[in-house]
């Protein structure tokens, strides 16, 4: 289960409208929603939740070898890990902060599903996706062309009934902040 340590909301309509110097209001119909899908789709574009810091269980694919590449790029502490079930004391592994996981004693197995990691990972400040989210949200709206919120290919339903909304693909320094947070492939 995700638990996020800081339940303040992440981006308000109240903040996008002053990000937008007012040309977006905070009253505008389905402005949340908007908000929420573009974020919503930069997260499964980064390939994981970016911020904020969480504790949660996930379960990995292993592929033998004695490292494995966590699904984050940012973890705070690992408390636990079980491979096929049975927990592997923690002088037995190791982590780095960037998302690796290491066996001292052995190889992971080659399974799918085999490995559960209970940690906390997670940005505790991403201002920078914040900003972009809502740069996409005040394009999107000033373009008022329906009812979709798009980002990078996801395009993701607005409110239907009222509030403007288009699809509006991130520019190329946008992407580059999108891009900084993405999971990448390793050897």
């Amino acid at each position: 289960m995700t638990e996020p340590l800081n339940t303040t909301p992440e981006l308000t309509p109240e903040v996008v409208s002053s990000l937008s110097g007012g040309l977006v209001p905070a009253s505008t119909p389905g402005l949340q929603q908007m908000i929420d899908s573009a974020l919503a789709s930069i997260r499964r574009i980064c390939g994981w939740h970016v911020f904020p810091v969480v504790d949660e269980t996930i379960t990995v694919d292993a592929f033998g070898g004695e490292l494995l590449r966590l699904p984050t790029m940012h973890v705070e502490e690992v408390s636990e890990v079980r491979v096929q079930g049975v927990v592997v004391e923690s002088s037995d592994y190791g982590w780095s902060t960037s998302g690796m996981l290491e066996l001292y004693d052995g190889e992971f197995p080659s399974r799918f599903r085999s490995v559960q990691v209970t940690l906390r990972h997670g940005f505790d400040d991403a201002s920078d996706i914040l900003r972009v989210v809502a740069e996409i949200v005040r394009r999107s709206v000033l373009a008022g062309t329906g009812g979709n919120v798009s980002v990078g290919g996801i395009s993701v339903g607005a409110p239907s009934g009222g509030g403007a909304g288009g699809n509006v693909m991130p520019v190329a320094t946008e992407w580059r902040v999108i891009d900084r947070y993405k999971l990448r492939e390793w050897p």
